[in-house]
């Protein structure tokens, strides 16, 4: 007990001083820096009576999509499949929801560090029969430097 009394009569004078200054410093900075890459969503979209059906239509217009955007972006970029949906097909008839026949959905991304390629891969994906091309972005393949440089 006399050692727990003594150690706080101890600390005593660091407790009196009142809290230690400190200093407190923010900043926001911006880098500017010229994409090196590009990326673009293409989308199939196949409707039929089975699921069987859609998907084999899908399978079939996608190949097509993709071996296009293939020889359009070379070995300077990827594709690849982003997201592969089926669902029903419904409708309200009379008051009751009816399946009238399946949807199937296949998302791929594009990606190339040719910048001069998104507008040929949009004609070329549409040409080939995708239903929807979209969220076409520049970016940076490795921005760790760009920060780097910033912090310094």
């Amino acid at each position: 007990m006399k050692s727990a009394f003594l150690s706080l009569i101890l600390l005593l004078p660091v407790f009196a001083q009142g809290p230690r200054p400190f200093v407190r410093a923010s900043g926001e900075g911006v880098v500017t820096a010229e994409p090196d890459l590009f990326r673009l969503n293409v989308s199939v979209q196949t409707r039929a009576n089975t699921a069987q059906e859609a998907a084999e239509q899908n399978a079939t217009v996608t190949s097509r999509v993709m071996d296009a955007l293939r020889r359009i972006i070379g070995s300077t970029g990827d594709l690849k499949t982003t997201s592969y949906v089926v669902s029903p097909d419904q409708r309200n008839q009379n008051g009751q929801i009816v399946t009238v026949g399946y949807i199937v959905s296949n998302s791929l991304e594009v990606s190339s560090t040719n910048l001069d390629l998104p507008g040929r891969n949009i004609d070329t994906g549409i040409k080939a029969r995708a239903t929807t091309v979209s969220g076409l972005r520049f970016a940076m393949r490795d921005f760790q430097p760009i920060h780097m440089e910033d912090l310094h």
